[in-house]
């Protein structure tokens, strides 16, 4: 039993490593994210990306130092929280996509077809209205 536990040791050790690593990676995330003014970024989607980042990372961590100290997050409520920031980022991703893919509209044009359309419609009407009253009599010798 004594050759197992150095092993489970160094296996403890290392995810102990990735562990601190990964808690550094966001810890240094977060403090640059919070350096940024978000008044002076240019656009709305990057107050929102920011705005984002920054609750999800917090939550996370919350996350993190909750499991850690052996409470369940589920039963404080976190994961309902990051599931709703997730949805946020899905959404504001479609958003941002209906930004780009969505066409513009060429008002000339459409007035054009418009009235053309419109034009046609009443000259087919006249033109129903003159064959729709036409009997066709068939002799009885065909």
């Amino acid at each position: 039993m004594n050759e197992i536990e150095p092993i489970e040791d160094l296996s403890m050790k290392n995810r102990l490593d990735d562990l601190h690593g990964s808690v550094e990676k966001i810890r240094k995330a977060v403090d640059t994210a919070l350096k940024i003014d978000p008044e002076k970024l240019p656009s709305l989607k990057e107050k929102i990306d920011l705005d984002l980042f920054l609750v999800y990372a917090v939550n996370s961590m919350f996350w993190i130092h909750s499991k850690l100290h052996g409470v369940n997050p589920v039963d404080l409520g976190v994961k309902v929280q990051l599931n709703r920031i997730r949805e946020y980022m899905v959404k504001v991703e479609q958003a941002q996509k209906r930004q780009t893919i969505r066409p513009k509209l060429d008002k000339s044009a459409a007035a054009r077809f418009v009235k053309h359309g419109l034009n046609f419609r009443d000259k087919r009407k006249i033109d129903l209205d003159v064959t729709q009253n036409k009997k066709i009599r068939f002799d009885d010798d065909n």
